[in-house]
């Protein structure tokens, strides 16, 4: 089985990552990924591209956003192999 790749996002530095850390912890992961950057359209966000890049095939990428409560868990893989393509 692959690495865990997480990453957590508040859009300011008012906002508390508190919960979305909380849920990673207990999820579990082999690296973290984290920023204070907003979530608008074309705002650079260079901890989530690093996060995208630290991603292997058959490793799991789980994240959560400023208003996001719940953990979001994806796997990479190729189409046609039962995953998500890049």
């Amino acid at each position: 089985m692959g690495a865990t790749i997480a990453y957590c996002r508040v859009s300011s530095r008012d906002q508390n990552p508190g919960l979305q850390l909380d849920a990673l912890d207990t999820h579990g992961y082999d690296r973290l990924f984290a920023e204070t950057e907003s979530g608008k359209r074309g705002v650079q966000r260079p901890e989530f591209t690093a996060a995208l890049s630290a991603l292997q095939r058959g490793w799991t990428y789980i994240g959560t956003g400023s208003h996001v409560k719940a953990v979001r868990v994806g796997q990479r893989g190729c189409p046609g192999e039962g995953g998500q393509g890049p």
